[in-house]
């Protein structure tokens, strides 16, 4: 896995992405390819409107979700990679 916990990411404005009760689906015209999440993946869409780091998700997360540190961030981690690797999210200079 690579490391991106110190990494700045973004949400694509120019994506498409529907939230559906409490999820998100999205589809990268790009790619053409869809990419879902549940709540807690909607919940980070959401909230990165400028750029964060894993460690601010995080931050963000733990006041929402009962959650243990450790175990966020190796989730948040593994989903940001797979959001950048999908193309969903960009990485923020």
């Amino acid at each position: 896995m690579t490391e991106i916990s110190s990494d700045l990411v973004i949400k694509r404005t120019d994506l498409a992405g529907s939230q559906i009760d409490s999820e998100m689906v999205f589809f990268n015209q790009n790619t053409g390819k869809y990419f879902a999440t549940g709540p807690v993946g909607a919940e980070i869409w959401e909230y990165l409107t400028i750029p964060r780091t894993v460690s601010q998700i995080c931050d963000h997360l733990l006041e929402k979700f009962e959650v243990d540190r450790t175990t966020c961030e190796t989730q948040v981690q593994k989903f940001v990679g797979d959001l950048l690797n999908s193309g969903i999210v960009a990485a923020a200079l």
